[in-house]
């Protein structure tokens, strides 16, 4: 574990949680707002659905924040109580340390999450690195995962050598740099112009975490018995979508798989797969 400024300057951070307070005003209401004390710090989670529901954990990837869920909030809250933690280390509410991913420190700092809400068992949605987050947790404990959902996850394919040479060069170039790496992962991707706003001041004021997260072996995507849905893109700029698919139907033969040709990295609008997922395998 090492301990990380993630913002590059206070006005910086101001600014991108001012926005973040912006975005949770949107939320469904009623919704709270809590801060989990755990070894790694005190973890900030949004919350909202009938407390009696059951649980999905909705995890956010790189460079973003639990206002990542804002669209799709209203959706799941109607079926389940939804927590959206920020992960730590990232341009959120969390505390600033970036968990070692060599390590158990990703599985420690969910367990004391479900610990602290009192959870026994959740189903977990990622995106991104949200989504190796789950993989990771589903894989050290499986008694604890109702069902999966990852959605252009890291640790099932190794990231494009393309993207990873692009990413080195914009780091490089300062702002516009910053303006063109967010470009290349949004693509031809219709998104709301304040969300891709908000990625390019983020991208701006934060020190990105660039430490590459794990593959999972053969084995241990063998482990996964739980439900497990993949939702994979054609046009993903980090990932090659197809190649996701393919390991993950081998791996994981009861996987539901869906490959969605025209998406990029971040997948918009796809509550419609994954909700019906959940609640026929809850």
């Amino acid at each position: 574990m090492t301990t990380d400024i993630v913002f590059k300057s206070p006005a910086g951070r101001a600014a991108i949680l001012d926005v973040y307070d912006q975005v949770l005003a949107l939320w469904p209401q009623p919704m709270e707002q809590m801060a989990i004390p755990t070894r790694f710090g005190d973890t900030f989670v949004v919350a909202c659905g009938p407390p009696e529901a059951p649980p999905l954990l909705l995890r956010h990837g790189a460079g973003s924040n639990s206002s990542l869920w804002v669209a799709d909030a209203a959706a799941y809250s109607s079926h389940f109580r939804i927590y959206a933690p920020d992960l730590p280390g990232e341009p959120g509410k969390s505390a600033p340390v970036r968990l070692d991913a060599r390590t158990m420190d990703y599985v420690h700092w969910q367990d004391e999450i479900l610990d602290a809400l009192d959870i026994e068992k959740a189903a977990l949605v990622g995106l991104s690195q949200g989504g190796w987050t789950v993989l990771n947790y589903a894989v050290h404990r499986p008694e604890r995962v109702q069902q999966c959902v990852l959605m252009a996850s890291a640790g099932i394919v190794s990231a494009r050598r393309s993207f990873l040479l692009k990413a080195i060069w914009y780091a490089a170039q300062g702002q516009q740099g910053m303006n063109s790496l967010v470009n290349l992962v949004v693509g031809d991707t219709r998104l709301d112009k304040r969300a891709v706003d908000y990625m390019h001041l983020i991208m701006v004021h934060t020190r990105l975490n660039v430490e590459s997260l794990p593959l999972l072996t053969d084995v241990e995507l063998g482990r996964l018995s739980m439900p497990v849905m993949l939702i994979a893109g054609g046009q993903d700029a980090v990932y090659d979508g197809r190649k996701m698919v393919a390991r993950m139907g081998k791996m994981v033969p009861h996987s539901r798989t869906v490959f969605l040709p025209q998406a990029g990295h971040i997948l918009p609008d796809v509550t419609n797969y994954i909700l019906p997922f959940l609640l026929a395998n809850g």
